[in-house]
């Protein structure tokens, strides 16, 4: 783990990144700012429910992995 950096800068170059990529969006679709926001809050919607289908998956598999263990 010595080469990675830490999380909070690889967090500071996604959120760059994705700043980057949306202006991008922006610009090449023409949209204003006002409309973006819809656009991000949908993705932040999808976001959500895809960290909620992980979050369950990983507690299901979790008590799986306690059932094999108590076997």
């Amino acid at each position: 783990m010595g080469n990675q950096p830490p999380l909070s800068m690889v967090l500071q170059s996604a959120r760059m990144e994705m700043l980057k990529a949306a202006n991008g969006v922006m610009q090449t679709y023409g949209l204003p700012p006002c409309l973006m926001d819809g656009i991000v809050s949908g993705l932040l919607a999808d976001i959500r429910a895809q960290t909620s289908s992980e979050l369950v998956r990983d507690i299901q598999n979790s008590a799986k992995d306690g059932e094999t263990e108590n076997e």
